[in-house]
């Protein structure tokens, strides 16, 4: 169990406690039989890089112990209809000693790639500044 959520149940009383999983339970049972979310695609995504539909942005040394990536990715080697989903940023963690490379998704993106460049584009120098100084006496 995640650190902060065990934080959280420990700080409540146990007659709140107790009826959870049956809630729990019932919320799964709820989410499985609707439509696959977005975030159990994601969650669930194997590190395998056939499944990295296409790297948008890096940021950070790819080379160096630690860095972020946006990426689309494929839910599955079958590839739905709704495929590539994203855009996701992951931080990627390489170890060393053990010569192994972690993937943890960290956040949907609020705007796609396409988004963001466009409005790259349109930055320009401001037109106009100015500056407010104090009155003096």
């Amino acid at each position: 169990m995640d650190k902060r959520l065990r934080q959280r149940f420990e700080a409540m009383p146990l007659h709140k406690l107790r009826p959870l999983p049956d809630e729990i339970l019932k919320l799964i049972k709820e989410l499985e039989s609707g439509p696959r979310r977005e975030i159990d695609i994601v969650t669930e995504h194997s590190e395998d890089p056939a499944l990295v539909a296409r790297i948008l942005r890096t940021e950070g040394d790819p080379n160096g112990n630690d860095w972020y990536q946006i990426e689309r990715i494929y839910c599955s080697p079958e590839k739905c209809p709704n495929c590539p989903h994203g855009d996701y940023r992951f931080r990627y963690q390489r170890n060393k000693r053990k010569k192994t490379i972690r993937k943890k998704f960290i956040a949907k993106m609020v705007f796609d790639h396409e988004t963001i460049e466009r409005m790259k584009k349109h930055i320009g120098a401001p037109i106009a500044t100015y500056e407010i100084r104090p009155k003096k006496d």
